[in-house]
């Protein structure tokens, strides 16, 4: 197979182009060198074709993709073949009595372009799949990817498969996270199990007793939660009516109404009764202030109204629209509206007057108009009857009929045939006269041409124009005789060349039935010289398509032999490579897993990869069991942060090496500690401790005062006001108080008599606690140290 360079091809196809558009034709040595060419390239472009097209048959998109992309690249060069003028080109070959090239394969084509849109989409897919696999990712996740690389992947089986195995796991993990959120009561991640549970795209649904638990136990908590809410809601609704704060009650409204709803709130439940007054509170505010606003939009639309010509109907509506709500109309508006309804009153009484002396004035015209009239009419009746017959007659292609009509109406009255309808359908009928007759001249023309071919080279062009242009049945039953007998021709010809082509393609049928009896040398030189024949056939012109397509199962048959003979050679070099390496555990283990991963679908590749996997236990069984008798790992004693660390890094590197090997669990089961332990010390290796202490440090902790106001108002001091004692009841006390968290402050002051409370800030009180406690902080009481803060700060008042 000649194989010729992009830049050569361009070459070849430029010459082929010049010839095709040059005025002065070329030499037909010329022609036959270029024709040569092209069909070379043409054939071996086609063989690379049904190679892919077998490839991507079997379902090997990345091995078609692959082929196809080896130098010369098969889609460049069929785009370079697929030129313009390719159709002038094979023309000017016949014409030359030159052979032409098969036509390319182009199905072929646009099924590898598909493939490379599929692969391009199923790369990434396939990136986050190995991601999620190496990650240990939840199963969720690798489950959400795996059914997206199915869709779009559905020919493959595999995915079906492995996604039949990850979904079985987790229907197991669902009802153990449906308890474990029950405990914890973790409604938000129960929804999201929810969701997975509902979501479609289950190869096999979950059970209904899994269904009905993740149902259940979200009716519950959304509605242990939205009583929750509703009892955080009580406080500011209580606010909001106490300060008749409408704009507060109302937002608040709209919270407890979704909340009541998953709650299931009846009217007798204590905290619906605890806000029922403030309910029916808000509903009158609204009721007055809906009335009041209607109230005045009617007022706005009566005033715009007035600023306007509007009607007096309009304006009686507009008045009695805003006179329902009794409040009466503003006084201005009212003159104005009266005023208004005073000029409408004295324009009508003028039109009355003008009204009775136009109608005196028509009587005496319409006498005058009449007489004309009615001559005018008759004569417009006259002449639209003469031209719905000329139109009649015309659309029945009556021309002597109309023309004997037209003679006698300008013989009776020139004035009626000079009318403009009935020129207009005299114009109408000389164009159609001089329409038939053009046509009838380009029938027997056309008729002329495609006899002159003749029926065994006919000119198609000249019949189909000959069949457009006829029009009654004579004509088209001689354009239907002459299509016969091209029609008998053709059947003769195509008799002869399947005859011919039957006889080849029974032999090669014999010979492709041999090959399972040949030997290797045997079949392996047999199957060359069946492709070269089976191309050979393919490149037959004129044949029967369905005599054409014979040849595909044949040529299917034979690369399946070639592909079969090449992976046994294949085997045979990575089983040698295999013995090879005996002796050498982790190369023994790359040579198992390099056969399996090239030959996946054998029954010995899948053992080699099952037993290359396994290679992790052989290589992972010291490192490990260093790794698992670490003191502190043995006996549960207290770790530092940096011996903490150094463990886990250890470990966290022999879970990415050797994560298969049982006492990676070990590890898994330790990590959560660890990090607790690690995570003491901060990457710049300040300790936890150090923070916790200076936030207890913190001026807005040791140094500050509260000053609280009768009035509900609370200011934070970093000193007391001075001659606060000696003040006076009505007099005011000013202060400096605290703005920030960076210690600005702003100036206040407050009647002394106000002042309800002024003492040391609450939080001095629990930052000398706290610090007493983290001073005796050590690695042994950690976790006890930090308990007590956080139940320190929780049990504190005010705080």
């Amino acid at each position: 197979m000649l194989t010729y360079s992009n830049a050569e091809l361009q070459r070849v196809v430029d010459d082929i182009r010049l010839a095709v558009n040059s005025l002065t034709p070329l030499s037909v040595a010329s022609l036959a060198d270029c024709a040569a060419v092209y069909a070379e390239a043409t054939d071996a472009a086609n063989e690379r074709l049904r190679r892919c097209g077998h490839l991507l048959a079997k379902g090997l998109r990345a091995e078609a993709i692959q082929f196809c992309e080896q130098e010369p690249n098969l889609l460049e060069v069929v785009s370079l073949l697929d030129f313009p003028e390719l159709p002038q080109w094979n023309a000017l070959l016949a014409a030359q009595g030159l052979v032409l090239a098969p036509p390319l394969l182009f199905d072929v084509a646009e099924q590898l372009n598909r493939a490379y849109a599929e692969d391009q989409q199923l790369s990434h897919l396939f990136r986050q799949h190995r991601l999620l696999a190496m990650g240990r990712a939840p199963l969720a996740s690798r489950i959400t990817v795996l059914r997206r690389i199915r869709a779009a992947d559905p020919d493959n089986a595999i995915w079906q498969d492995d996604l039949q195995l990850l979904e079985q796991a987790r229907l197991q993990e669902l009802m153990t996270d449906i308890r474990q959120c029950e405990r914890t009561r973790n409604l938000e991640k129960l929804l999201v199990l929810r969701e997975e549970i509902r979501g479609g795209g289950w190869l096999q649904p979950p059970s209904a007793a899994i269904v009905r638990a993740a149902e259940q136990l979200v009716a519950k908590l959304s509605q242990q939660s939205a009583r929750e809410h509703l009892e955080r809601l009580l406080a500011p609704l209580d606010e909001a009516y106490s300060a008749f704060d409408v704009d507060a009650a109302r937002a608040l409204r709209s919270q407890w109404d979704v909340a009541a709803g998953v709650a299931q709130l009846s009217p007798d439940d204590p905290l619906a009764q605890h806000a029922a007054p403030a309910w029916e509170w808000l509903a009158r505010q609204e009721e007055s202030r809906n009335n009041q606003d209607q109230y005045e939009r009617a007022i706005s639309e009566l005033a715009a109204a007035l600023d306007t010509d509007t009607p007096r109907l309009e304006l009686e509506r507009l008045y009695h629209a805003a006179m329902r709500y009794g409040e009466g109309l503003p006084v201005t508006l009212e003159q104005r509206l009266r005023t208004r309804l005073e000029e409408f009153d004295l324009r009508g009484r003028r039109r009355s007057r003008l009204l009775l002396a136009g109608v005196l004035g028509v009587v005496l015209l319409i006498g005058s108009a009449t007489g004309y009239f009615i001559l005018r009419q008759a004569h417009l009746r006259e002449v639209r009857e003469i031209t719905a017959t000329l139109a009649q007659l015309i659309d029945n292609e009556q021309y002597r009929e109309a023309e004997r009509v037209l003679a006698e109406v300008a013989a009776r009255d020139a004035r009626l045939s000079a009318a403009a309808t009935v020129q207009a359908e005299v114009a109408r009928m000389n164009q159609l006269q001089a329409d038939e007759a053009e046509r009838l001249h380009n029938f027997k023309n056309a008729l002329a041409r495609a006899r002159e071919a003749g029926v065994d080279q006919p000119d198609r062009t000249a019949l189909e124009q000959a069949r457009t242009w006829a029009r009654d049945e004579t004509e088209k039953a001689e354009v239907a005789m002459f299509e016969a007998a091209i029609a008998t021709a053709s059947r003769k010809s195509q008799a002869t060349r399947d005859n011919e082509f039957s006889e080849q393609l029974q032999s090669l049928k014999t010979r492709v039935t041999a090959l399972e009896a040949m030997d290797v040398a045997a079949a392996e030189a047999e199957t060359k010289l069946l492709t070269q024949d089976i191309k050979a056939a393919h490149a037959a012109l004129g044949v029967s398509s369905l005599l054409m397509r014979q040849l595909d199962p044949l040529q299917a048959r034979v690369e399946a032999k070639q592909d079969q003979l090449q992976q046994r050679s294949a085997e045979l070099a990575e089983l040698a490579t295999i013995v090879k390496h005996v002796g050498d555990a982790q190369r023994f283990a790359n040579a198992l897993l390099a056969y399996g991963n090239k030959f996946p679908l054998t029954q010995r590749g899948k053992e080699f990869q099952q037993t290359a996997l396994e290679s992790e236990l052989w290589l992972g069984i010291a490192p490990w069991t260093t790794w698992a008798s670490r003191e502190p790992l043995k006996s549960g004693a207290v770790l530092s942060p940096t011996l903490a660390r150094q463990i886990l890094d250890e470990g966290r590197k022999l879970n990415e090496e050797h994560g298969a090997y049982p006492l990676a669990k070990l590890f898994l089961d330790h990590q959560p500690y660890l990090e607790a332990y690690a995570a003491r010390v901060e990457d710049d290796g300040r300790s936890l401790d150090d923070r916790a202490k200076a936030l207890f440090r913190d001026p807005l902790m040791t140094d500050l005062y509260r000053l609280k106001t009768s009035r509900g108002k609370c200011y934070y001091l970093r000193a007391l006001p001075s001659r606060y004692d000696e003040a006076l009841p009505e007099q005011s006390v000013g202060f400096d108080y605290v703005e920030s968290f960076a210690l600005s402050t702003s100036k206040a002051r407050v009647p002394r008599k106000e002042i309800a409370e002024l003492e040391l800030a609450p939080q001095v009180d629990l930052a000398l606690l706290a610090t007493k406690q983290l001073d005796a902080l050590n690695d042994a009481n950690w976790d006890r140290t930090f308990a007590g803060l956080a139940s320190l700060v929780q049990s504190h008042p005010d705080i």
